[in-house]
């Protein structure tokens, strides 16, 4: 954590007359080279006898005295005496300190809730659990302190949708939020869990794992890629959609997968075969044929061209005017303009003709 260094100040002396929170309108001043904190009526909460001071978040203050930290609340009384070599910012309630080059945490009460006896800090506490490392081995260790899991796997990952990675001997697996493995390790890498499911590898080859650690899918895809609540799969560089259970819903026959360009909240696939483009459904059913050389943005009604004609779809991928003209302006409302042969005039969402005036 970076504290305000007395040396630094001696500029800012000059400049500054004291220092204060915003949230709570305390004020700290420098007497005699030593911080003293004040109230916003005035009142001396601290007498001065600090050499450093800085307002952190938790409306907590990070003090020193002989390069020592401690912690005040911001009604000056002192809840961590001045001992720490090192504290942390607050994540999720908690932060670390070292002393004497060992490490723990503590709450922002000030009370340690774990020894300080370990080495690092591997992961800091993330929904709910921070992991810490000591003689090589990582330890988990819950909001309350309690070490879940002891010195047991050579890294664990952040939690994840109640799932963290562990990793031993080269191998991955995964355990639940009581340190039970739902996973041997056995894949050579793993994704975190992402709406029920995680990417898991061996030998080059991908699948996907539920919950439960089952594997939903075979390991045989050379690229997973999520979207939605959908997977864009891929072998020998032909693409396709597998939704959440691990369900082929396309044949992999596309050259490119993609999320389209919408104007509504409708979650639609572009897809493309030999440069003509079509328009998937949510569920990964064809709403146009692959024949297009370009689609616009897809709504209510939509341009498509073929060979630089225009023409326009409706929101079930229906082609309404099949594309003859030269162009056809994105539609605004009931109508849009045209060209056709040189002539401008409008046409509406039935694709009829209007003069433009």
């Amino acid at each position: 954590m970076k504290i305000l260094n007395l040396e630094k100040l001696f500029f800012s002396i000059f400049l500054l007359l004291s220092f204060y929170s915003n949230a709570t309108a305390q004020e700290f001043y420098i007497e005699n080279w030593k911080f003293r904190l004040k109230d916003a009526t005035g009142n001396i909460l601290i007498t001065a006898k600090y050499d450093t001071m800085e307002f952190i978040d938790n409306d907590l203050i990070v003090v020193s005295i002989n390069e020592k930290l401690g912690l005040l609340t911001q009604n000056g009384k002192e809840i961590v005496t001045p001992k720490y070599d090192d504290i942390s910012d607050f994540k999720e309630g908690f932060a670390f300190v070292k002393q004497n080059r060992k490490i723990g945490f503590i709450n922002t009460s000030g009370q340690e809730i774990t020894p300080i006896k370990y080495n690092t800090v591997v992961n800091e506490f993330h929904n709910g659990f921070a992991v810490m490392r000591i003689n090589g081995k990582c330890t988990l260790i819950d909001s309350t302190g309690i070490e879940i899991i002891s010195m047991k796997y050579e890294s664990i990952g952040k939690f994840e949708e109640g799932y963290a990675q562990v990793f031993s001997n080269n191998k991955f697996g995964f355990i639940n939020s009581s340190g039970i493995e739902i996973t041997t390790q056995k894949y050579d890498d793993v994704n975190d869990f992402k709406n029920g499911n995680a990417i898991v590898k061996i030998n080059s080859k991908l699948g996907l794992i539920n919950q439960y650690g089952k594997e939903i899918t075979p390991l045989r895809y050379d690229h997973i890629d999520p979207i939605d609540d959908l997977y864009i799969v891929s072998i020998d560089s032909k693409k396709g959609l597998i939704d959440k259970t691990g369900t082929e819903i396309t044949v992999l026959k596309y050259d490119m997968v993609y999320p389209a360009e919408t104007t509504n909240e409708r979650k639609i696939i572009q897809v493309k075969i030999d440069n003509k483009t079509g328009l998937l459904d949510e569920k990964g059913a064809e709403i146009t044929p692959v024949k297009y050389d370009k689609i616009g943005y897809f709504g209510d009604y939509t341009t498509v061209i073929i060979n630089n004609k225009y023409g326009f779809i409706d929101g079930q991928g229906k082609e309404i005017v099949t594309p003859k003209y030269n162009y056809i302006a994105p539609f605004n409302g009931e109508k849009t303009e045209a060209i056709l042969n040189e002539k401008k005039f409008y046409i509406n969402t039935k694709g009829e003709q209007t003069p433009k005036n």
